[in-house]
């Protein structure tokens, strides 16, 4: 349905935070904590309860801040992560070697998978 499409882009949108919406001025006053300002923008623009939100800050490379939320209006539980917004997050993108990893089946079975990506996108994965 596309109201929920809708709503998981203003998800995407909103682990940004601060970072992609500075500009916006319908945020009346913002904390000066910059993680209560990336608080107050998700709540904001998602009209979700502090008490539904948990966000986790980036701490470095392979460290992007992402949330998890309780979204009553869809029923859903989501998680949120934030793409290249910092000097941190360009590190993250520039480690773009390929790594080889092996997983779980997520259908269950026995049988690993076996798959490679970007080096940097592996260690974020691992946080």
């Amino acid at each position: 349905e596309l109201r929920a499409y809708v709503r998981l882009a203003k998800h995407a949108q909103a682990a940004y935070g601060r970072n992609f919406n500075r500009l916006k001025h319908f945020y009346r006053r913002l904390p000066e904590n910059p993680l209560n300002v990336d608080r107050a923008v998700v709540l904001g623009k998602l009209d979700l309860n502090d008490a539904d939100l948990e966000i986790f800050p980036s701490r470095g490379p392979f460290q992007p801040l992402f949330y998890i939320a309780l979204d009553h209006a869809y029923k859903s539980v989501v998680v949120s992560v934030r793409g290249s917004a910092t000097f941190n997050d360009v590190m993250t993108d520039l480690a773009a070697s390929p790594v080889t990893f092996v997983a779980r089946d997520p259908r269950g079975r026995n049988k690993p998978v076996v798959g490679a990506t970007h080096v940097g996108m592996f260690l974020s994965a691992k946080h």
